[in-house]
């Protein structure tokens, strides 16, 4: 008994095909929704007596505990959260941290890391097999993400042309409206540029706001990602990860907001003209006006690699 007290484990908690679940709608707002939902999810997770967030990444988070009763309870609310209540894809792996050789943890850890990633890789993959889901064809689909079955309905609504397609719904896009205007809200409060500007007329809340011209049929899609950042954090140690994933995400978005005040500042704008759609980890996805695109791609790759270099966490872990 008391050994299995001693023991330890990892658990991992990954939203599966983020930047699909984000992009499953063709308005903005909704897509800031679908983006707000992924990026909440590490508030999503509470640390118990035996248990500690090491990594609350935006779709990620991975836990260590004492306690594998309490860690169970814990992944089970967290499912029943993420998965239920707002219907994304998620994996969930637990690895047991081995007996430390010589009293050196160190070999341990890094150990049961390797196998709690190969066991979410194994977890992902076996998604793409038969589970036994019925397979008829939905008997009404939601109007917001189509391959969602509607169970939502809203009969008063079809009178308002505008909002016509909110009627016969999936109960997860509803929350994707609701929360759009919150992750505007929250990007746009960034910059002094967007202090003034009303949020009816002058927030870009659909795909031809951000138009460079009135009859412009075109507008940019910038996406970033950080290169070998998986294998950077599997060399630091568990103790740290939790301050390298904070270090990260606060780096990216110092990197974006210095980027977008560049391109930004000095003009008035009849639409904000920048809104990231992706903000998860490394991975970022911007949409913005075409004639601003490469300035900003070329702002922010600068601002990164600056601020990546100046960081004291990321540093370290680079080797620099």
């Amino acid at each position: 008994m008391l050994k299995f007290l001693c023991m330890s484990w990892l658990a991992a908690i990954e939203i599966d095909r983020r930047q699909q679940v984000i992009t499953s709608t063709d308005k903005l707002k909704e897509l800031l929704g679908g983006s707000w939902t992924i990026g909440d999810t590490p508030g999503l997770i509470a640390e118990g007596a035996s248990t500690e967030v090491l990594l609350p990444v935006s779709g990620s988070v991975w836990l260590r505990s004492r306690d594998l009763n309490e860690l169970r309870g814990i992944l089970w609310k967290a499912r029943k959260d993420i998965v239920e209540t707002r219907n994304l894809p998620c994996t969930f792996a637990i690895a047991k941290i081995g007996e430390a050789a010589n009293g050196d943890t160190s070999a341990a850890e890094q150990s049961a890391r390797v196998e709690l990633e190969r066991r979410i890789r194994r977890n992902k993959a076996a998604k793409c097999g038969g589970d036994g889901t019925p397979s008829l064809p939905l008997l009404a689909s939601c109007m917001i993400q189509p391959a969602l079955p509607a169970n939502e309905w809203v009969p008063g609504i079809v009178d308002n042309a505008q909002h016509r397609r909110r009627a016969l719904t999936h109960f997860s896009s509803l929350g994707r409206l609701k929360r759009g205007f919150g992750t505007m809200k929250a990007f746009l409060e960034r910059f002094p540029e967007a202090k003034d500007l009303d949020p009816a007329s002058q927030w870009p809340w659909q795909f031809r706001d951000l138009a460079s011209f009135p009859n412009d049929q075109y507008i940019a899609l910038l996406k970033a990602d950080a290169d070998n950042m998986s294998a950077l954090a599997r060399d630091v140690p568990l103790g740290e990860l939790r301050d390298f994933g904070e270090a990260l995400e606060s780096t990216i978005w110092q990197a974006l907001q210095e980027a977008v005040t560049l391109v930004v500042k000095g003009k008035k704008w009849k639409r904000f003209p920048v809104v990231p759609i992706v903000r998860a980890g490394e991975d970022t996805s911007i949409l913005c006006r075409r004639d601003l695109a490469l300035d900003l791609a070329i702002h922010f790759a600068a601002n990164y690699a600056r601020l990546a270099r100046e960081n004291e966490q990321l540093s370290k872990a680079a080797g620099a």
